[in-house]
C-alpha cells in the first residue's frame, strides 16, 4: 500500500457508524465510492460495482430506485443467452428441450445467487447469517458419518481423548509414545469440545470421532464470517460478503473441516487476525483522534490475542502472514509504518500471557525434549527436506491449486490480467500482500501438503470477489483462451468429483466383492447426478464468458457434490477403512476378554482409537510370546503370515486358531490385504468365551 504523506481531504473516507474506511492515494479508487479518475489502471468507480452506500447514505438504509441510465449494482444473473442465432438449424425437439432447461436452470441459479448477494448487502447481520450458512453447508457432510482417518486425524483424536480420560492438560501422549509435533491448542479444543458435548448428551461420546471435529468445523466457520469482516471496509460489503462464501465453501476447506485436526481452526485464527490488522493499517493512516486511538489499542489487543492462540494452535507459522504481509508493505512504502501498526505497547506481552504458561509447563515437563521434536526434529526439518514422504519441487502448490481452491479457482485464472493491471491499486495491493508471501514460504519448503497453503485462500477469494464488482470486466470481451481454460479446468474437478460420487462406492464396493451399503450409495450417487446440472451450467456460463453468471451454478455443484462425496460415497466405502472393520470383528473379543487384540504389521493409528488405548502392536516375536502364554489375541497380515510362524516355532507347544478375518483395502499402503485375528489353540479364555451362552 503506498503511502501518501500529504493525502487530502476527500482520500480518507468514514463509514455511517464513524470507523474510518482504508484511505486511498490519489487517484486510486475507493470501494465505498470515493471520487477518481482512472489513472493506470483503467478501472471504473467501484461504488457502481459493491452497491456500498455513499458517505451520506446509510450501509443499512434501503438502496433508492436507481434513475434511467444510472449505473447498477454488479448482477449474477447475466447467464448466457440461450437464443439461437437467426437462420441456425433448429435442434431436435429433445435436445432443445434439455438446452432451454438447462438455460432455464442457469438463469434462476445466478437470479438466486444474485438476489442472495443483494440481500446480504442491506446490513452486517443478513451478509454474516449468508455466509455463515454456506459455510456451514459446506463443512457439515460427513463430519458424523466419516469414520476416524489415518494418519493425521486419529492421531489428534486419540492424544486428545487420552486427555481427557487421564485428566492431563500439559503432556501430549498416543498412547505411552510422545506427541510433540504440534502445541496443545488443537488437543484442549477437542477435549474440551468433547467433555461438553458428553455432558450435555448425558452418555460419554469420546470413542465417536465427530465430536473432535466440531473445531475445524468452528475454524472453518470462523475463517468464512473473519473474511466477510477482514474484508468490509476495504471491498465493501457486497464484495466482502462474496469473498467470505468462496472462502468458507472451497474444496480445500470443506475437507480440512471435516478432519480433527489443526489447519481448519488455524485458518479460522489467521483470518481473523489479518482482519484486525487491516483495521489497525486503516487506523495508521488516519489522523488518530482519542476514539480512533482506542479503537486501534483494541484492535492491536485482538490482533495480538489471536497470535497466540495461533501459537498454541501450530507454532510459529501463525506469523507467516501477518508478517509475510507487513514485510512486504514496509518495502512497497520504504518505511516501518506497516509493522508499527501493529501495535507492540501491550499487545505481544499479551501473546505471551495466551501462549508462554503452556510452552514454559511443557518445557519443564519434558526438560526441553518438547523444543527439540518440534521445531528442530519437525519444523526445521521439513525446511530442510520433504519429510514422511511428502517432498514435492516449487511450482507444486500452483498445480494443484486449480482442486484445491475449487471452485473458484478457475475464476482466479480469468481474473489474472485484471489483477496484473490493477495492482498498484490499494486494495489489490493490500490482498496481493496477504497471498503472495504465505504462497511462496510454502512453495519454497520441501515438505508439501495442499492444506498448507490454506492461509492465503481467504485473500484469493477477495481478489475474485473484486474483480467481479468492476463493470468494465463485465462486459470486457475475453480472449478465448481466457473463456475455455477456466471452464475446462472447473468441469475437470467437478467433473471427477461427479464420477467418484455417482460410481466409486458400486465400484469399489462390488468390485471387492463386499455388500454396499445402500443408502449412503444412493445419496452419493443422487447428489452427484444432482451436480451434473449445475456443473454444466457453470461450465456453459465460464466458456461464454459471463463470469457472474458462473457463480451461483459454481456454488450449487459444490455443495451438491461435497454432501455426495462426503456424506455418502466416502462413508460407503467400507472396503477403504481396514480398521472399522477389524475393531467390528474384534468387538465380541474385546468384550468377553477385557482386552483388545494386538497387531503386529498393521499399524494404522484408528485401530487404536477403534479397539483402545490397549491396543498393543507388537513384533512378530512379542506377538508369538504372548499367544504361547495365553495372552488373548493378535491381528496377522497374511503378507506377514510366514514371519509370525517362524517366531511361533520357537513355541511348539502353541498352536493357534483363526477367530476372525478382514479382506479390506489400506489407502496408506495402496493395497489390498487380508488380515486374521489369531489366538492359541489351547486358550480356556477364549474357549469359554467362544462356549455358547445361556
Amino acid at each position: 500500500m503506498p503511502h501518501e504523506k500529504s493525502a487530502p481531504p476527500s482520500a480518507t473516507q468514514h463509514d455511517p457508524k464513524g470507523a474510518a474506511a482504508m484511505p486511498r492515494p490519489s487517484g486510486l479508487p475507493h470501494p465505498d465510492g470515493a471520487p477518481h479518475s482512472p489513472g493506470a489502471t483503467g478501472a471504473p468507480n467501484p461504488s457502481h460495482a459493491t452497491g456500498a452506500p455513499s458517505p451520506s447514505q446509510s450501509a443499512d438504509a434501503p438502496r433508492p430506485l436507481q434513475p434511467a441510465g444510472a449505473p447498477r449494482p454488479p448482477q449474477f444473473a447475466d447467464a448466457p443467452s440461450p437464443s439461437q442465432p437467426a437462420g441456425a438449424p433448429r435442434p431436435p425437439q429433445v435436445a432443445g428441450v434439455i438446452a432451454r432447461a438447462a438455460a432455464a436452470l442457469a438463469a434462476w441459479l445466478a437470479l438466486a445467487f444474485s438476489a442472495a448477494l443483494d440481500g446480504a448487502a442491506r446490513s452486517n447481520l443478513h451478509a454474516a447469517l449468508l455466509v455463515g450458512l454456506l459455510t456451514l453447508a459446506a463443512a457439515a457432510p460427513g463430519l458424523t458419518v466419516l469414520p476416524p482417518t489415518d494418519r493425521d486425524e486419529s492421531r489428534f483424536i486419540q492424544a486428545s481423548r487420552q486427555m481427557v480420560e487421564t485428566g492431563d492438560p500439559i503432556d501430549i501422549r498416543f498412547q505411552d509414545e510422545a506427541r510433540w509435533k504440534k502445541p496443545v491448542g488443537i488437543y484442549w479444543a477437542q477435549a474440551g469440545t468433547v467433555a461438553a458435548v458428553s455432558a450435555l448428551s448425558g452418555r460419554d461420546l469420546s470413542g465417536a470421532p465427530w465430536p473432535y471435529r466440531l473445531p475445524s468445523a468452528l475454524g472453518a466457520l470462523a475463517a468464512g464470517l473473519g473474511a466477510l469482516w477482514a474484508f468490509a471496509p476495504l471491498l465493501g460489503r457486497r464484495a466482502a460478503t462474496l469473498a467470505g462464501i468462496m472462502t468458507g465453501t472451497a474444496l480445500i476447506l470443506a475437507a480440512e473441516a471435516t478432519i480433527a485436526k489443526t489447519d481448519a481452526a488455524l485458518l479460522g485464527v489467521v483470518t481473523l487476525a489479518m482482519g484486525a490488522y487491516l483495521r489497525l493499517l486503516d487506523r495508521a493512516r488516519d489522523d488518530a483522534g482519542a476514539l480512533a486511538q482506542a479503537e486501534a489499542r483494541r484492535l492491536s489487543l485482538l490482533f495480538w490475542g489471536l497470535i497466540g492462540l495461533g501459537a498454541l494452535l501450530k507454532g510459529p507459522i501463525v506469523l507467516i502472514a501477518p508478517f509475510g504481509a507487513a514485510l512486504a508493505l514496509c518495502a512497497a512504502e520504504r518505511g516501518l509504518r506497516p509493522l508499527a501498526a501493529m501495535g507492540w505497547r501491550r499487545g505481544p506481552a499479551l501473546a505471551l500471557l495466551i501462549a508462554a504458561p503452556w510452552y514454559l509447563a511443557i518445557a519443564i515437563r519434558t526438560d526441553g525434549a518438547f523444543f527439540q521434536e518440534a521445531l528442530i526434529n519437525d519444523l526445521v526439518a521439513k525446511l530442510g527436506e520433504g519429510k514422511e514422504s511428502h517432498g514435492a519441487p516449487p511450482g507444486s502448490y500452483l498445480a494443484l491449486l486449480w482442486a484445491i481452491f475449487w471452485p473458484w479457482a478457475p475464476l482466479l485464472l480469468a481474473a489474472t490480467p485484471w489483477i496484473w493491471r490493477a495492482r498498484r491499486r490499494a486494495e489489490v495491493l493490500i490482498l496481493l500482500v496477504w497471498a503472495l508471501p504465505t504462497w511462496i514460504a510454502f512453495e519454497l519448503t520441501p515438505t508439501k501438503l495442499p492444506h498448507y497453503v490454506m492461509p492465503a485462500a481467504p485473500a484469493l477469494a477477495a481478489l475474485i470477489a473484486l474483480w467481479l464488482m468492476q463493470e468494465d470486466e463485465a462486459e470486457r470481451p475475453a480472449p478465448r483462451w481466457r473463456r475455455i481454460a477456466p471452464a475446462a479446468l472447473f468441469a475437470a474437478v467437478g467433473g471427477a468429483l461427479a464420477l467418484a460420487a455417482i460410481f466409486g462406492p458400486a465400484a469399489v464396493q462390488l468390485g471387492a466383492g463386499r455388500p454396499l451399503d445402500p443408502g449412503a450409495a444412493a445419496l452419493a450417487a443422487g447428489c452427484g447426478a444432482l451436480a451434473l446440472w449445475p456443473l454444466a451450467c457453470g461450465t456453459r456460463a465460464l466458456a461464454a464468458g459471463a463470469w457472474r453468471a458462473s457463480v451461483g451454478p459454481a456454488l450449487a455443484a459444490a455443495l451438491l457434490l461435497y454432501t455426495g462425496v462426503l456424506q455418502g460415497a466416502l462413508p460407503a466405502l467400507s472396503f477403504g477403512f481396514p480398521s472399522v472393520r477389524m475393531a467390528t470383528a474384534a468387538a465380541p473379543w474385546t468384550a468377553c476378554l477385557g482386552a483388545p487384540p494386538a497387531t503386529i504389521s498393521y499399524r494404522e493409528p484408528s485401530l487404536v482409537f477403534l479397539q483402545g488405548q490397549g491396543t498393543a502392536m507388537l513384533s512378530d516375536e512379542a506377538a508369538a510370546t504372548r499367544l504361547a502364554a495365553g495372552g488373548g489375541s493378535v491381528w496377522v497380515e497374511d503378507r506377514r503370515r510366514a514371519a509370525f510362524d517362524a517366531a511361533l516355532s520357537a513355541h511348539p507347544e502353541a498352536g493357534v486358531r483363526e477367530l476372525a478375518s478382514v479382506f479390506a483395502f489400506n489407502p496408506n499402503r495402496g493395497e489390498t490385504t487380508t488380515l486374521r485375528l489369531l489366538a492359541r489353540a489351547a486358550d480356556p479364555a477364549i474357549d469359554a468365551c467362544a462356549a455358547p451362552k445361556g
